[in-house]
């Protein structure tokens, strides 16, 4: 039986190895977690709020709430998990 999945490019997935199968599909969307890894706020950990696309050359951004609330544009943000954090950084 083939199952289709649908995946975006911003989205996460991982892997199991040596086998390389997926494991688990993490979207790209509010209410998820994000790692931010660029920037000012690089190495924080919070939800994805908002992700307000820009038309044309401008770089999309997205609102991220943890403590606080802040903006960053979409190429720092890492989806880590849904409701706790599926990726471990050390």
């Amino acid at each position: 039986m083939n199952i289709i999945a649908s995946y975006n490019t911003i989205d996460t997935v991982i892997l199991g190895f040596p086998d390389r199968k997926i494991i688990k599909h993490i979207p790209y969307k509010p209410g998820n977690l994000a790692m931010i890894v660029g920037g000012e706020h690089s190495g924080e950990v919070g939800k994805i709020k908002q992700i307000r696309k820009v038309r044309g050359s401008g770089t999309n951004m997205v609102a991220i709430s943890n403590e606080r609330e802040f903006e960053t544009i979409e190429d720092y943000v890492f989806v880590i998990g849904e409701s706790t954090p599926e990726i471990k950084v050390v």
